[in-house]
């Protein structure tokens, strides 16, 4: 949705989508029917009002592909969005650091650092940088693995990957937590997933109808 000619476009989509999913959803929740339908001032009369039914859930199925076709991109984003506050988050960083600081002690990065450090003490006119330590999560069905990795043309640090098991549950729970704050504080979250919710109600109605009239 770089354009405004596509974020009109995702926009018209996603109010049809909302509209119809409710009218249909409204309609099969109070107990509506068609007993007949006359078109052309009575030149035309449906004796099967249950196709226009048939028709319009169609017309539903269509509307959340077209929805899901044109919110693709928006999919990215808010993945974006909560990877964001997961990585920024107390939880995921109470995880982690520990690892992080022994991976720094073990592989002689915290002792570099300070000898930077020293340097510039004498020297007023450097500026400290800490050496970059690349984090990736590497996942499996029931498991969640960090890769910690440092540059190291030179050979200084060794060793310069580490790979540490993390807690299943807690690492989701952390997950769980960041989606959680992304979508009571983030726009982009509720703009893209509040109409799926809502493109359920059809079928939730249809079911309700099916178990309980």
């Amino acid at each position: 949705m770089d354009t405004n000619s596509d974020r009109s476009t995702w926009a018209r989509q996603r109010r049809n989508l909302v509209t119809v999913s409710l009218a249909l959803g409204i309609y099969g929740l109070a107990g509506g029917q068609i007993n007949s339908v006359t078109l052309g001032g009575g030149g035309v009369v449906l004796e099967t009002p249950d196709t226009i039914l048939l028709i319009a859930h169609l017309s539903w199925l269509y509307l959340v592909w077209r929805y899901w076709l044109y919110s693709r991109e928006g999919h990215a984003e808010v993945q974006r969005v909560v990877e964001n506050y997961f990585q920024s988050s107390d939880c995921y960083q109470r995880l982690v650091q520990d690892e992080i600081n022994k991976f720094q002690s073990e592989s002689g990065i915290k002792y570099a650092e300070g000898w930077q450090q020293a340097a510039i003490e004498d020297d007023d006119q450097s500026e400290f940088h800490a050496i970059p330590i690349e984090e990736s999560i590497r996942k499996y069905w029931f498991s969640r693995t960090l890769v910690l990795e440092v540059h190291n043309p030179s050979g200084e640090f060794h060793p310069d990957r580490k790979e540490v098991e993390l807690p299943f549950l807690r690492y989701e729970f952390c997950v769980a937590i960041a989606g959680l704050r992304a979508a009571l504080g983030h726009h982009l979250v509720s703009d893209i997933y509040v109409p799926y919710a809502v493109g359920t109600f059809p079928a939730f109605a249809v079911v309700w109808q099916w178990l309980y009239v």
